[in-house]
């Protein structure tokens, strides 16, 4: 009687053809996997804005209705907007929404508001030393008659800060931006520490936006990737 010979493993032809499927399959699946982890890092970039609006406009009340700094200051914000403060910066709005934000109270260290920090700077910022690294933009302030106004103010001019109610004076507040998601393609390769911004808007082809009336939105990215 003859004996059957077992077949033992893959011929090379079949192997190739499993890796081929595998890599099909692979190429499917993963984009489709990464846009929703993308959409769950913008989802998470809109709900720390919720939660700045909802720190600033408890500060502004605690404030008689000023904008930060404050009534009694004399300079304003930096439009570039950082996640770390101390006490010996005072021109960033971390550090005075950080209590309105769970954070210890500023000292000569530097600490870190964790709702400053869009979750998709860690993957698309060039820079991981987070301190001093520019996440968010403030509003830059807009042309009203002949004159610019700019409601957070600004350091080197020494040009204090506005009350909310003389923003609402000249625009609707539902149409007037106070932060936004910032990278390269906004606010060019030299603005705000450009080595951490990334390079494209972080949320594929739209930015996250947060209003003066508490609402947040995201809108598409325009052609040329200005604001």
């Amino acid at each position: 009687m003859q004996n059957k010979t077992s077949r033992a493993g893959f011929t090379l032809i079949e192997l190739l053809v499993v890796i081929t499927i595998i890599a099909i399959l692979a190429g499917l699946i993963l984009p489709s996997l990464f846009q929703s982890q993308q959409k769950a890092w913008q989802a998470g970039c809109k709900a720390n804005m919720r939660n700045i609006s909802t720190a600033l406009h408890a500060w502004i009340q605690d404030h008689r209705g000023w904008l930060p700094p404050g009534q009694s200051s004399s300079f304003g914000l930096w439009c570039n907007q950082i996640a770390n403060y101390n006490t010996g910066d005072k021109y960033h709005m971390s550090y005075y929404l950080s209590s309105y934000l769970g954070c210890p109270p500023a000292t000569s260290k530097n600490q870190f508001v964790p709702q400053f920090m869009c979750p998709s700077f860690r993957r698309f910022g060039k820079n991981y030393d987070m301190v001093g690294r520019v996440v968010y933009a403030r509003t830059t302030g807009f042309n009203w008659g002949s004159s610019a106004f700019d409601p957070f103010g600004y350091p080197d001019s020494a040009k204090p800060p506005q009350k909310l109610e003389s923003v609402a004076a000249i625009l609707p507040l539902t149409s007037v931006w106070v932060l936004v998601d910032t990278d390269q393609q906004a606010f060019g390769s030299t603005w705000g520490e450009p080595g951490g911004l990334p390079e494209l808007p972080s949320h594929g082809d739209q930015r996250n936006y947060f209003y003066f009336d508490g609402h947040v939105a995201a809108k598409k990215v325009p052609a040329d990737g200005k604001l």
